[in-house]
């Protein structure tokens, strides 16, 4: 059994086959350290704040224009709200019987 370079604690793994499986003393290693268990959540990407665009070299034009862009986009975004709303208060109503 390998253990995988550059991997410690509990996030070490080692090869078995052609699966992976945790170490037996990647736990007592990660308790040792004060390293708890990871967490579903931190398998998703994060998410970044999208960049705000620099506003001072656009023209007047331009920002009426960026203005339209933003405003038909919060339009999209309420109606795929209001779309899931219905959703939902469909699956409520369903398992409300």
């Amino acid at each position: 059994m390998d253990v995988i370079p550059g991997m410690v604690g509990a996030s070490r793994l080692a090869i078995r086959g052609a699966g992976l499986v945790s170490c037996p003393h990647a736990d007592k290693d990660a308790l040792e350290r004060g390293l708890t268990a990871m967490d579903e959540d931190d398998l998703e990407p994060r998410r970044e704040a999208p960049k705000q665009r620099n506003l001072e070299p656009m023209s007047i034009e331009e920002l009426k224009a960026y203005i339209a862009e933003l405003e038909a986009e919060i339009a999209r975004v309420q109606a795929h709200l209001e779309s899931k709303e219905k959703y939902r208060s469909g699956i409520e109503t369903l398992f409300k019987k």
